[in-house]
């Protein structure tokens, strides 16, 4: 699971594609472990 999660998160985090900048995805990220107690 390790290697298959690590090149989804790196298609979604780091991909020129899509709608979000990738300042806008870490904020989304920021939030999301902000919102379940965990550190980010």
């Amino acid at each position: 699971m390790g290697p298959a999660f690590s090149a989804l998160f790196a298609q979604i985090m780091f991909s020129p594609d899509g709608k979000l900048t990738r300042h806008e995805r870490e904020m989304v990220a920021a939030v999301a472990a902000s919102a379940q107690d965990c550190f980010y």
